[in-house]
C-alpha cells in the first residue's frame, strides 16, 4: 500500500478498507479518514488517491489485505512498522517508497497539482519536497518520451495546429 499509493507509514492505519475493497471502486482509491490517525500530520486529500500503476493492486493482492491487531498509541504501532521495515534489511528506507511514488508521478507526467493533491500537500511542499528526487536522469527519460519519441507531424499537421493555436490566442 505504501509504494503503490505513496503513503506516510501512519495513514495506513487511516485507510477506509470498506470502500477500497467495494467492487464500485474501479479506480483502486483509496481514501483516509484523518480521525483514524490520532491528530498526526495527515495532509489534506481533496479526492481519492489512485495506484500510479493499477496492475500493482492484483500484483500484491492489495484488495485482500487484512488490518493487523491493532493496540497501543498510533505512534507505538508506526514504530513498529518502520523497525520491521528495517530489520528486514531491504536495502532502502520505509519513507524511500513515498518518495518513489512521487518520483513515478512525475515519470509519468502527472500536473504537479495533482500530485500535491495524491500526496497530501500544497504544490509548494509538494515541490520542496520532491524536487530534489527528480534528477537530470528523470528529467532527460522524460524527454526522450515527450519530445524525441514524440511521433513527428508532417508540414501540413504542423501548419493547422499553428492556426488552432493562433484561434486559441
Amino acid at each position: 500500500m505504501l509504494a503503490s499509493y505513496g503513503l506516510r507509514s501512519h495513514e495506513l492505519f487511516a485507510i477506509d478498507l470498506q470502500t477500497f475493497c467495494n467492487p464500485d471502486n474501479k479506480f483502486y482509491l483509496v481514501y483516509l479518514d484523518p480521525r483514524l490517525t490520532g491528530g498526526t500530520k495527515i495532509g489534506e486529500r481533496n479526492c481519492g488517491i489512485p495506484p500510479l500503476y493499477s496492475p500493482w493492486i492484483e500484483l500484491f493482492d492489495l484488495q485482500n489485505v487484512k488490518m493487523p491487531e491493532v493496540s497501543g498509541k498510533l505512534i507505538t504501532q508506526t514504530a513498529k512498522i518502520q523497525i520491521r521495515f528495517r530489520n528486514t534489511n531491504i536495502g532502502f528506507r520505509l519513507y524511500d517508497l513515498r518518495h518513489a511514488y512521487a518520483i513515478r508521478g512525475h515519470s509519468l507526467r502527472v500536473p504537479i497539482k495533482t500530485m500535491a493533491d495524491y500526496m497530501g500537500y500544497t504544490v509548494q511542499e509538494y515541490t520542496k519536497t520532491y524536487q530534489i528526487w527528480m534528477d537530470k536522469n528523470i528529467n532527460l527519460e522524460i524527454y526522450r518520451e515527450v519530445v524525441i519519441n514524440k511521433p513527428v507531424y508532417n508540414r501540413e499537421a504542423l501548419k493547422k495546429r499553428v492556426k488552432e493555436l493562433e484561434a486559441e490566442n
